[in-house]
């Protein structure tokens, strides 16, 4: 072994005569590379006056005094040219880039400036997804003499830009722009399910409360009925006389809208003495009253929608089929904000709930962005809209509170209708909303 591993540099032999050639070589190599800085690495020939101390790295396809030595270190010393071979991990600057690369066992690649690492960790590790990590008792972001402004940018407005908040990695609450550019804050608790506390409309600037009704104060529903279809004004006494058709409800393509049961108090359903139930009312009253507490609910009606054989003001849904309005709101006097709460049962084919850019449409609780379709699945369904526009751009009456579509023949169950001021949510075991008259 005539020579060291790494930078190749001589030794003195035994008995060597004329011992200082090779020590100055072993000293030109070492000048040569240690602390590498060389001019380019651009050139596939020596430049024509290069001064001694000069160094290159040898682009590809050499010619001249390079030729052969591509992905050499060629360093100008003595007149004449030396190359030196670059081994993994060798690093130098680059003065033409202003920027250094590292040799990775087959060429020179460019070490990453500061502001363009892949992966950040300080205290911590980095990895792909959380690409800056830091582990401290604190972050300080602070100015730099007047203003500081901390930017979360998303793609798309069905993307997300939050902040969230965990506790032992599992996420507890989220503030931010969750899958849409209205402002919203989510609580969780077990890092999987979210329910949003707080909303805030992107346009109008509306907040939402969506779990809240009016706090510490009385729902009124402004449909004169009180949604009980016994007739208006809302009968005060909790039992009822005849089903009565409300006025608010206007019946297009020759539908009807006749009583399909009726809900006795203390019906021996419930170990009572009076009437025993319908199958349907007996379903709804599961759906929204505890049952210890269903046998002495205010008396009401369940409405049945028949659709009838016209044609008129159709709508397409989603299966590429029309529907057409069987039952619409009258024009009745109504809040420029307003919340549409009813239970649909499809008997007989489904029914179609329109939707609109000034709506919010809730299907059992989960928002649709769509015109809808309720199914003839033999289960109730709760049904909510928002509707609003700015106070200045609103006639204060609506013809859409309400709005029914169905193919002729076709058969649905309607319950509880009410419409309160505001936009509320409101939840699906909500039930009869008193009218006016009943406070």
């Amino acid at each position: 072994m005539d020579k060291t591993a790494t930078l190749e540099l001589p030794f003195i032999l035994p008995s060597q005569a004329q011992k200082h050639v090779t020590h100055n070589e072993a000293l030109l190599a070492i000048d040569a590379l240690a602390q590498i800085a060389v001019k380019s690495g651009a050139l596939s020939e020596p430049p024509a006056d290069p001064v001694p101390g000069d160094r290159y790295l040898v682009a590809s396809d050499p010619g001249g005094a390079w030729a052969g030595k591509a992905g050499t270190i060629a360093s100008y010393m003595d007149g004449q040219w030396r190359f030196h071979t670059p081994k993994a991990g060798f690093v130098v600057w680059m003065e033409d880039d202003a920027a250094l690369k590292v040799h990775d066992g087959e060429g020179f690649t460019m070490v990453a400036a500061p502001e363009q690492l892949p992966l950040i960790g300080i205290n911590t590790s980095a990895d792909t997804t959380n690409r800056l990590a830091v582990a401290a008792p604190a972050t300080l972001l602070t100015h730099e003499g007047s203003d500081h402004r901390l930017s979360l940018n998303k793609a798309a407005s069905g993307d997300t830009a939050s902040i969230v908040f965990s506790t032992d990695f599992s996420a507890r609450a989220e503030i931010g722009l969750a899958g849409s550019d209205g402002l919203s804050i989510k609580i969780s608790p077990d890092g999987a399910s979210f329910v949003q506390v707080l909303g805030v409309d992107p346009v109008s600037g509306t907040v939402l409360f969506p779990q809240n009704l009016i706090p510490e104060a009385p729902l009124v529903n402004i449909m004169g009925d009180g949604g009980r279809f016994a007739g208006s004004p809302e009968p005060v006494g909790l039992a009822v006389g005849a089903f009565a058709a409300p006025s608010w409800a206007l019946m297009m393509n020759a539908a009807t809208l006749t009583s399909h049961a009726r809900f006795y108090r203390d019906s021996v359903t419930y170990g009572g003495a009076a009437t025993a139930l319908d199958t349907d009312v007996e379903e709804l009253m599961e759906l929204i009253v505890e049952a210890d507490f269903r046998r002495y609910y205010p008396e009401f009606y369940v409405a049945r929608l028949t659709a009838g054989i016209g044609t008129a003001s159709p709508l397409t849904f989603a299966d590429a089929v029309q529907r057409y309005t069987q039952l619409y709101t009258d024009s009745f006097p109504r809040p420029v904000k307003l919340t549409t709460s009813f239970y649909l049962k499809a008997v007989l084919g489904d029914v179609g709930m329109p939707w609109n850019s000034q709506r919010r449409l809730f299907i059992d609780g989960e928002e649709v962005f769509a015109n809808t379709l309720v199914p003839a699945d033999g289960q109730w369904h709760h049904v909510l809209a928002m509707d609003g526009e700015a106070f200045t751009r609103h006639y204060r009456y609506s013809n859409d509170a309400i709005r029914l579509y169905q193919r002729s023949g076709d058969i649905a169950l309607i319950a509880f209708p009410a419409a309160v001021p505001g936009q509320i949510m409101l939840p699906a075991d909500i039930g009869q909303v008193s009218g006016t008259g009943s406070w």
